[in-house]
């Protein structure tokens, strides 16, 4: 099945510090990132457009990712490499957005680790969910803790384009600043204000039958999403909002667990 009206957008960027030892490192995450497209190629998704963080944010890429990656695909006129400065969770993905919406009807942002999740019977969801009226559907690892199932996560999610953009898009206040700190700070989860802005049974939810990969009950993954919890239910709260918010945004008929 092709998925022409889609575009799969991969933010990318190798920011640890350039030098001898962190080469074999940053070949590696080139690998990882031209195998992720491949993937997708192999599942019938042809349009990617990799976006590759430049410029001064700490994060900014320092491995010449886009040249890399550019040169890969260079017969490839359906794989997009844009190289944007900005930040990484509102800026460069508000941009994207403006680039895309005249092109494509839906977006699937996606981590290159996360990438294993989007399987031929997962894509065929997704086109299902929209085509009955979803205007966004979150792809969730299965071992996600059941709280954050109804809330938005581009790790793996994907967009209707006219409605994100409709209900202005993502929020500024999720820019993440040069001194970020995860442990304090609220960035990084701002998904879940246009989400919420795209109203009650919106959202379709999709558990895909794989390995969870990175999101297994290691001690620091525990610790991760205990501290995307925290910073959830700071923005809810900021906004007046609770977890029962969240919920109201999953349709009828959704969680789809593909583990039978």
């Amino acid at each position: 099945m092709a998925h022409e009206s889609m575009v799969v957008v991969m933010r990318v960027y190798c920011s640890f510090e350039k030098n001898d030892q962190n080469a074999e490192r940053a070949r590696m995450e080139h690998t990882k990132m031209i195998e992720a497209a491949e993937h997708l190629m192999r599942n019938g998704v042809s349009n990617i457009v990799f976006s590759v963080l430049v410029g001064k944010h700490p994060d900014a890429d320092k491995w010449d990712t886009a040249t890399v990656l550019g040169t890969h695909f260079k017969m490839r006129s359906s794989v997009q490499v844009h190289s944007l400065s900005g930040d990484p969770f509102y800026s460069v993905i508000q941009m994207l957005l403006l680039m895309l919406a005249s092109t494509f009807e839906e977006v699937l942002f996606a981590s290159y680790t996360s990438i294993h999740f989007l399987t031929p019977e997962v894509l065929r969801e997704i086109d299902t969910a929209f085509r009955e009226g979803a205007m966004t559907v979150a792809v969730v690892p299965p071992d996600m803790p059941t709280g954050l199932v109804g809330a938005a996560n581009n790790q793996c999610m994907a967009w209707n384009l006219q409605g994100l953009v409709g209900v202005g898009g993502f929020d500024s206040r999720d820019a993440k600043p040069h001194d970020f700190d995860m442990q304090s700070d609220k960035q990084g989860v701002g998904e879940i204000i246009p989400a919420y802005r795209l109203g009650p049974d919106s959202m379709a939810v999709i558990i895909p039958n794989v390995e969870a990969g990175d999101t297994r009950d290691t001690p620091e993954q525990m610790k991760k999403r205990a501290n995307k919890e925290r910073r959830i239910s700071a923005w809810l709260e900021r906004d007046g909002l609770g977890w029962d918010d969240l919920k109201k945004l999953i349709r009828k008929g959704y969680p789809i667990d593909l583990r039978g």
